[in-house]
């Protein structure tokens, strides 16, 4: 006869392991934020999810897999709202700029853990092979999202590309300090400035946009 897995009240085997997983990427999102990725342990992490070694290795095999699926969860998350913004390319170039800039700025100051661990991602060598270019997939994005449905060529995407790459890694320098108390504006400003810089950048490859 198969094994039967059953419930324990109510949960499914399944369901507690995801749990645990989601146990642990948060409390790596807390060690990272605070401490850095240099210096957070597979002990520390597990020790701060109240669970052992034993339940990390059920998840990930290394630290660096459990970086790797919390930049994934943290891309996803922004990448959801950006292609909502996305799916509207009947609207403004402006408005679509501000659309997914917001996006991006509410996730990272909603939860100023999700901007140090972004911070910490962009250049890390910790991570050059896997999740260190994070930073490339959201310039992607954005490219994506200014351009909408207009008839650009390569060479003009790869020149906006360039200037999201610049966009994407400031912005995330800018959120840090803006949650630090070093940028004395409004989110609502922080947004509109870097929503205005992205329509520039856009001018500078498609002035007929």
């Amino acid at each position: 006869m198969p094994h039967v897995v059953r419930p324990f009240r109510g949960v499914s085997a399944e369901e507690r392991r995801e749990l645990r997983r989601n146990q642990l990427l948060d409390a790596c999102l807390d060690i990272v934020s605070s401490a850095g990725m240099a210096t957070t342990t597979i002990e520390a992490v597990s020790r701060q999810a109240g669970l052992t070694k034993r339940y990390f290795y059920e998840s990930f095999r290394t630290r660096d897999a459990l970086f790797e699926a919390l930049a994934e969860r943290l891309i996803t998350e922004i990448n959801s709202g950006v292609l909502d913004s996305l799916s509207d390319s009947a609207s403004e170039l402006v408005d679509r700029a501000r659309n997914g800039v917001g996006w991006v700025i509410t996730v990272l100051t909603d939860d100023p853990r999700k901007a140090r661990f972004f911070t910490e991602l962009i250049g890390s060598e910790l991570l050059k092979e896997t999740v260190g270019g994070a930073e490339h997939t959201l310039a992607r994005l954005l490219t994506d999202l200014l351009l909408a449905d207009s008839d650009s060529t390569q060479a003009q995407r790869d020149r906006l590309q360039l200037a999201a790459l610049v966009i994407v890694s400031g912005t995330a320098q800018a959120v840090t300090s803006w949650l630090d108390g070093k940028l004395p504006v409004s989110r609502e400003d922080l947004i509109e400035e870097i929503a205005q810089m992205s329509v520039a950048a856009v001018h500078t490859v498609r002035s007929d946009i």
